[in-house]
């Protein structure tokens, strides 16, 4: 039995457990008017009870950016140890310590800083975005799918440790990510 069947009659005698939101009718919408809204902002512009933002807004220069990627990169060294299998953990950190321009990682840290929050809490969390982004580009360069051979400038993971290893890095780095979330937070 499909549950969604689009094109298959449905015999009404029949109940398969399925309970559907009833929908208010078009008629019983409540609609706003015009005024009442250019009423409501302009007594938000008009009042005196702005409250200013608790946390400045964040300065996305060149400076921050730079600063944020080598810490990234720092804890993704220490996220990505080397061990058995070798070739498998070589070609990871292949794919992964690159040194792309971790913008990812960098908004994670960035909308955690802007809220108040405690970089260090957010840290497993932007390490583990990269992984799958590095993941995704792994996937994405085989042969079966756009088949790059030139990734960041350097040679493709495939074309570096072959199609096989490639993959078997792409899921142990997914994998990878999974884990440093849940172990980590």
């Amino acid at each position: 039995m499909a549950l969604f069947a689009t094109n298959i009659p449905r015999n009404p005698t029949i109940n398969i457990g399925l309970k559907f939101p009833t929908r208010k009718p078009f008629g019983q919408l409540k609609f706003v008017s015009r005024n009442n809204i250019r009423a409501a902002i302009n007594n938000v512009e008009d009042s005196s009870s702005f409250v200013q933002p608790r946390y400045p807004l964040l300065k996305l220069d060149e400076e921050f950016i730079t600063m944020k990627a080598i810490k990234v990169n720092e804890a993704l060294e220490k996220a990505m140890p080397l061990q058995h299998p070798e070739e498998i953990h070589k070609a990871m950190r292949y794919a992964l310590l690159s040194h792309g321009k971790r913008i990812r990682p960098i908004l994670c840290l960035a909308s955690c800083e802007l809220v108040g929050g405690d970089e260090h809490l957010v840290m497993p969390s932007a390490c583990a975005v990269e992984m799958i982004h590095a993941t995704t580009l792994i996937f994405n360069n085989l042969p079966c799918m756009d088949n790059d051979d030139i990734r960041r400038g350097k040679p493709t993971t495939q074309k570096v440790f072959g199609e096989e290893t490639a993959i078997l890095a792409a899921r142990a780095l997914l994998y990878l990510s999974f884990q440093h979330i849940a172990e980590k937070n």
